[in-house]
């Protein structure tokens, strides 16, 4: 009975320690990534070759998207001038990542694991599109 009680406070005692600190204080929700206003005005973007409007426009990337992906990019277009493709990369959420150290490196597991240590760069994007 003991032995049991012991497996079970193990077990509670990991799930508490294993949950990830970039999962829990803001990982669920989608990366912002603005295009902001350029030349043209108003020109299409797109995200992974999906319209999402017209510029300004803001983009939610989810955290956990794999950037490493051919299709984790924006593409800026405008009838009369040379498209514009941007790739999005990854970069580390280092305040999630020290928490997760101090927290003995335990939750970097789960934070790696869901890719939720991981946002898109850039954040903001300036474009200027040449003419044809």
């Amino acid at each position: 009975m003991h032995k049991k009680l012991l497996i079970k406070i193990f077990f509670f005692t990991a799930l508490i320690f294993c949950q990830s600190c970039a999962y829990i204080l803001g990982g669920r929700s989608p990366q912002l990534v603005q295009v902001q206003k350029g030349y043209p005005d108003s020109a299409k973007i797109y995200y992974g070759g999906n319209f999402m409007g017209y510029a300004p426009k803001k983009i939610f990337v989810p955290r956990n998207a794999n950037l490493n992906q051919s299709n984790n990019y924006i593409e800026i277009k405008a009838d009369g001038y040379q498209s514009k493709k941007i790739v999005l990369s990854r970069k580390i959420r280092y305040g999630y990542f020290i928490a997760d150290i101090i927290f003995l490196g335990i939750p970097l597991i789960g934070d790696y694991a869901t890719g939720k240590i991981w946002k898109p760069t850039p954040s903001r994007i300036n474009y200027e599109l040449k003419k044809n």
